[in-house]
């Protein structure tokens, strides 16, 4: 099972999701907070600091 991105993830969390492989990147960060809470500000949020 090769994954298109270098993420580490261990357990299937939800991979159907799209907004899923974007928490996975933003767990990392300490944004961690921010995808607890809303996973569509995850988009949002993971758009800034990436810049």
């Amino acid at each position: 099972m090769t994954a298109p991105t270098a993420i580490p993830i261990g357990p299937p969390i939800a991979p159907p999701t799209a907004p899923t492989a974007i928490a996975s990147k933003t767990a990392a960060l300490p944004t961690m907070t921010v995808v607890a809470t809303t996973p569509t500000a995850v988009i949002v949020v993971a758009i800034p600091p990436a810049l």
